[in-house]
C-alpha cells in the first residue's frame, strides 16, 4: 500500500490518497478529464509517495 499527494501548485491545492498500484493511480490522475474530481482543479503533479509499513484490514462481520 501507498500513500500518495497529489498537488495542484498554483492553486495550493492538494489530493492525499491511499492505493496498491501507485503507478496506474498517477496515470489516472494525469488524464482525468473535468467531469472528476482531480480532472476538474487540475490535480496531476505528484508530490509525495511513501509506501506503508503495515496495513490494517477491516473486515465486515
Amino acid at each position: 500500500m501507498f500513500t500518495y499527494i497529489m498537488a495542484h501548485i498554483e492553486n495550493r491545492l492538494f489530493y492525499v490518497g491511499v492505493t496498491n498500484n501507485i503507478k496506474q493511480i498517477v496515470f489516472d490522475h494525469k488524464n482525468a478529464t473535468f467531469e472528476t474530481h482531480t480532472g476538474h482543479y487540475n490535480i496531476k503533479q505528484l508530490g509525495l509517495v511513501r509506501k506503508a509499513r503495515w496495513t490494517y484490514r477491516c473486515d465486515k462481520a
